[in-house]
């Protein structure tokens, strides 16, 4: 499942994604997503996401791993609040490298569900960086736009 994340420079990746708006697709690109997450991830890999178009499909959705085995879907997601910039380190699958970057460690959003629902939710620490991460996926940057490669 690992060999269906597009890697840079790949131009999907470098889209604007497009607002959800038939919850049936989204379902099939959430599985896809979690498939696709679940692949990846490991017991002692935390706070990772994966977003849609890393899968090629241009769409706001992004998948994040809560705590193992547990994955929340994101769709259509909006930054209501964010502070206490800092550095952290950041990786993606989609890029090569290790990277230093600025990023809120306390984030607040509103984003739906695949039920359609609203949700508000805060997210701090690395979760926070990695929720930006995806955001920015959705809006075609990568983290080598956002950060310093130091690997």
């Amino acid at each position: 499942m690992k060999d269906l994340i597009l890697k840079e420079p790949d131009k999907i990746l470098r889209q604007v994604s497009t607002k959800v708006t038939d919850f049936k697709q989204a379902k099939k690109i959430a599985d896809k997503l979690i498939e696709v997450i679940k692949s990846v991830d490991g017991k002692s890999k935390f706070w990772l996401g994966m977003a849609a178009p890393q899968i090629g499909i241009s769409k706001r959705i992004f998948v994040l791993k809560k705590s193992p085995g547990r994955y929340l879907v994101v769709i259509n997601p909006e930054i209501i609040d964010q502070k206490w910039n800092g550095p952290i380190f950041s990786r993606c699958f989609s890029v090569k490298g290790i990277f230093i970057r600025n990023c809120p460690y306390w984030t607040k959003i509103r984003y739906q569900d695949l039920e359609e629902n609203f949700h508000t939710e805060v997210f701090i620490g690395g979760m926070s960086a990695t929720l930006h991460q995806e955001i920015e996926h959705l809006d075609g940057i990568l983290v080598s736009d956002m950060g310093l490669k130091i690997l």
